[in-house]
């Protein structure tokens, strides 16, 4: 059985698959994960870095050969957020991200920006050649690849979907539920 496994999605607006990080031939003949995109994106807020963006950001750093730019949400994208008060510093959270993304894959490239919309600037860059994403922000990649090709007519971003990380309970982890526990702890 030379069935290939993964939890990519289609590609965003062209139908087709993305190319897979396992398949099942290559862990048989010990060949482990083979990185697939020279340079890819993935964006979030990371407040509190925890197990789920561990996650995510170690597959976005596995799917790269080349360069990863990974975006962290600045103030005007946290203000409506949940207790967007008691959210990390932009700078605190962008370094968490780096050293761990250093431990991950100390080889790769890596660009942490402060983003300031959805797009974080994916729109514009031609080199770039899919986003991670999560299923909270899949949506997203059909509206930047609609920007890419109609403002600036670039090919259209692939897009890698990785699941949510469950608690033992089977809650989805989150910042957000994190952020209260501080609040609570703190009375």
């Amino acid at each position: 059985m030379d069935e290939e496994v993964h939890s990519a999605n289609l590609t965003a607006g062209q139908g087709a698959a993305s190319p897979l990080l396992f398949n099942a031939s290559a862990m048989q003949n010990n060949k482990g994960f083979q990185p697939i995109y020279k340079y890819i994106a993935f964006g979030g807020t990371f407040d509190r870095l925890h197990f789920g963006h561990k996650l995510l950001l170690t597959m976005a750093a596995l799917y790269a050969t080349d360069k990863l730019l990974v975006g962290v949400t600045g103030e005007s994208m946290i203000k409506d957020k949940k207790f967007s008060e008691k959210i990390q510093p932009v700078d605190i959270r962008k370094a968490n991200v780096k050293r761990f993304l250093e431990k991950v894959r100390s080889d790769l490239v890596l660009e942490i920006e402060t983003i300031h919309d959805q797009a974080g600037g994916t729109d514009l860059i031609p080199e770039l050649e899919a986003l991670i994403v999560s299923r909270e922000t899949e949506k997203a990649v059909d509206t930047i690849n609609e920007v890419r090709q109609a403002k600036h007519n670039l090919k259209p971003l692939e897009s890698i979907v990785i699941p949510y990380v469950q608690a033992m309970d089977g809650r989805i982890l989150s910042s957000t539920e994190l952020r209260q526990l501080n609040i609570l702890f703190e009375s």
